[in-house]
């Protein structure tokens, strides 16, 4: 049975095969860049005082906190910091609000914050806050 040739970079005259997940060549596909900040904050999430932290969110509430709030069920994969590391530095791993979400939840919870909105699913009602409500939450 054939199979279908690799695709061509969508480069306007460029007639390499695109790289995998892009319709751009290895050649024209932008380089991703990881900052020494995010690889140091990555590290983070393999000590064990994370691991003890997420393991404890997660006994708490095993359920997506933003769906329960509109009367879904669905399991947490996430343990999500309500006040972003980038925002508030290193304190994102120890004093900070943690919450329980889903990947899908998590993901529109992490487009909010490039706007500057930091979501918070309460038991009581959800509530959008700002990086100056830090210090009265956490």
């Amino acid at each position: 049975m054939p199979i279908m040739p690799p695709a061509q970079c969508s480069e306007y005259g460029c007639k390499q095969p695109t790289i995998k997940h892009s319709a751009l060549c290895e050649a024209h596909a932008p380089k991703t860049v990881v900052s020494d900040d995010r690889k140091n904050f990555n590290r983070t999430y393999n000590t064990a005082s994370w691991r003890s932290i997420r393991s404890r969110q997660i006994s708490i509430a095993p359920l997506c906190q933003a769906c329960f709030s509109i009367g879904k069920i669905n399991s947490a994969e996430h343990v999500d910091h309500v006040f972003p590391w980038k925002k508030i530095g290193n304190f994102a791993f120890t004093r900070n609000i943690f919450q329980s979400l889903c990947g899908a939840c998590h993901s529109t919870k992490t487009s909010l914050e490039q706007k500057g909105i930091f979501r918070y699913y309460s038991a009581d009602e959800v509530k959008d806050l700002t990086v100056h409500d830090y210090k009265t939450y956490c």
